[in-house]
């Protein structure tokens, strides 16, 4: 079997053990923003009394446009579209894993192990509520695995990949993707101060490199009209400061307030996050200035949003930026100097299969729901649902 065939087994095989851990979820949550959205897309007719989705089409586009188009795709099969996507961005954002992962560590085992760590135990210490997987299918996940993909591009140096990737997520989901813009930029920024050559600013062109102004101004070409539309369209919100505010501890408190993300959360990742930029800045590696952006930013989107209530603040959502925190860090936590310390293969592949079987175990416990396409349960909430568009008009809410 070859190595590329191979890779993608375990990626298939990783794939399955999420949907075991944490199941998979259609309809709730998220995806009432936009499924919804993608259904009058294809049909007009659909909720022409909704406020919402009426100004979604009438301001577009929107932070949402692009995402509808694409499961608006599936018009007739949502439920099965909206599954395959999630497969689909799910294998290709553990593929970067396992390429990124693989870059400091060159035994496979290990890597898995380290994405399954990240995905499993460590899913449940997050800063803001989110991160990088999720058991339904939303803009994020998409978005997440381009930006993978561009952070496994600007570590081999292919900036005109990674703009690409990054310019796509942006359009898909443009706060992971502004932040992904912004965390290559200082990767490249990095770089060139540690080689202490300033001069590579300024130079386009060196073996299919871009260079920082280059990769710049290609983002501002793909996406600057893009963003310029939603800060006209979105930008002047009219609500004072301390009304925002409001709006989001009683809301969104756990993905705004970064006084509500709890103590545990801290404690645990905190810690890890100046570990790893210790080690990466020690090795001179450019993923240090990845962690040094978003540390000193969660510090600014702290006092501006704690103390001052800063509408602008709120708008960065900067405490997402550390979900790469938490992905990148796990390579430098577990090895020295970047190699990890030898070990007896035999014993490693033992490891990572009693974890495999552990996960599984425990799997069996935890009572996810498994809302797949292809297994019809029925439920209370469903019968009412499934009674009230027998009986009701299209237009009704």
């Amino acid at each position: 079997m070859s190595k590329k065939i191979l890779i993608l087994a375990y990626s298939l095989g990783i794939y399955l053990l999420l949907l075991w851990w944490h199941g998979y979820e259609y309809g709730g949550n998220d995806q009432l923003e936009i499924l919804p959205y993608a259904l009058k897309i294809n049909n007009s007719s659909l909720f022409q009394t909704d406020f919402h989705l009426t100004t979604l089409l009438r301001v577009a586009p929107n932070e949402r446009t692009f995402i509808a188009q694409i499961l608006a795709f599936g018009n007739g099969h949502l439920e099965g579209w909206t599954f395959f996507l999630h497969a689909l961005s799910s294998v290709f954002l553990i593929l970067g894993l396992y390429k990124i992962y693989s870059q400091f560590i060159d035994n496979q085992y290990i890597v898995i192990a380290l994405i399954l760590f990240l995905l499993v135990p460590m899913y449940a210490f997050n800063l803001g509520g989110n991160d990088i997987y999720y058991n339904q299918f939303t803009a994020s996940n998409l978005a997440k695995a381009l930006v993978i993909w561009a952070f496994y591009s600007a570590l081999r140096k292919y900036f005109v990949n990674a703009v690409l990737l990054i310019s796509a997520a942006t359009f898909i989901q443009t706060i992971v993707g502004v932040h992904a813009f912004l965390m290559v930029s200082a990767m490249m920024i990095g770089s060139v101060l540690f080689e202490k050559n300033i001069k590579k600013l300024f130079r386009f062109y060196q073996n299919d490199e871009l260079c920082f102004v280059g990769f710049v101004g290609l983002y501002a070409i793909c996406c600057g009209f893009y963003l310029y539309l939603l800060l006209f369209n979105y930008g002047n919100d009219g609500l004072e400061a301390a009304t925002l505010y409001q709006f989001f501890e009683f809301r969104l408190p756990h993905h705004f307030i970064p006084t509500a993300f709890g103590l545990k959360n801290y404690l645990m990742l905190i810690p890890i996050f100046v570990f790893s930029l210790w080690q990466y800045w020690r090795q001179k590696h450019q993923f240090s200035f990845v962690f040094l952006m978003s540390l000193l930013g969660c510090v600014v989107y702290f006092v501006g949003v704690v103390f001052f209530h800063n509408t602008l603040m709120f708008s960065t959502q900067w405490f997402k930026t550390t979900i790469w925190l938490k992905t990148f860090a796990f390579p430098s936590v577990v090895g020295t100097n970047f190699r990890v310390v030898s070990l007896d293969n035999t014993r490693i592949k033992k490891g990572l299969l009693c974890f495999v079987l552990l996960i599984f175990g425990v799997g069996f416990f935890k009572h996810q729901a498994y809302q797949f396409p292809f297994f019809q349960t029925e439920n209370l909430e469903k019968e009412i649902a499934l009674a009230a568009k027998n009986i009701l008009p299209n237009d009704a809410l």
